[in-house]
């Protein structure tokens, strides 16, 4: 404030030792000529530029806060629908993370293989299911992150459908094939040590339940928002 209170003062300054003439010459004090009105509104928008740009100078943008992770072994994350096959991934950076983003890069997973029915193909998806599954059509997401002791931190408790198996859940804004996925709680952050082991998991795969007809990998890129 002190900072902001004498760049104003400066700037009025300024403009009244910059035209000590045009005030002396002046017949009144209630007019200025065309040309002095014109030389003082010159004056004043080159202050007030001065000023703008101090104030964008004190309180500079933000930074994107997504910050990727970047494994050691590789720059994707792949996880499997079956066979107890997460993607882990370190942290590599030390703080408290409110948000993670997954970002698609390739493959997909499956909640059921098509057998002889060829009309289950469509049940292939980038993060779970698929919203014609006869079950698990409303909650048709199936991606998480876990600690390396598999307790899971996101989704939050709250999007899971059947909480004691933790295996589908829906989230507002995405769907199954949607580009990325965002987890976020601002309001209850989680802190993480660096090299901190987190892992990704396809939720029937995390639980061993009905994960002996699946199929696939997805693989992504691995983003978190610290606060």
């Amino acid at each position: 404030m002190k900072i902001f209170l004498f760049i104003v003062l400066y700037g009025v300054v300024t403009v009244f030792a910059q035209a000590p003439a045009t005030i002396s010459n002046c017949c009144s004090c209630e007019q200025f000529s065309e040309a002095q009105g014109k030389q003082l509104r010159g004056l004043l928008q080159e202050e007030a530029s001065m000023l703008r740009e101090g104030m964008q100078r004190m309180c500079p943008k933000k930074d994107n806060k997504w910050h990727k992770i970047r494994n050691i072994t590789s720059a994707l994350v792949c996880f499997s629908a079956k066979g107890d096959n997460p993607g882990l991934f370190t942290i590599d950076r030390e703080g408290f993370v409110a948000a993670f983003k997954l970002v698609h890069v390739s493959g997909q997973v499956s909640c059921e293989n098509p057998g002889c029915n060829s009309t289950v193909a469509s049940y292939k998806s980038n993060w779970g299911c698929s919203f014609d599954h006869p079950y698990i059509g409303p909650t048709p997401l199936g991606t998480f992150i876990t600690t390396k002791s598999k307790r899971v931190l996101f989704p939050r408790e709250k999007f899971i459908r059947d909480k004691s198996k933790s295996t589908w859940y829906a989230l507002p804004g995405f769907e199954p094939d949607s580009p990325f996925l965002v987890f976020h709680d601002f309001s209850n952050p989680d802190f993480f040590h660096r090299g901190q082991q987190l892992q990704l998991w396809y939720g029937e795969d995390l639980e061993n339940v009905n994960e002996e007809n699946n199929s696939g990998k997805t693989c992504v890129e691995v983003y978190a928002w610290y606060l």
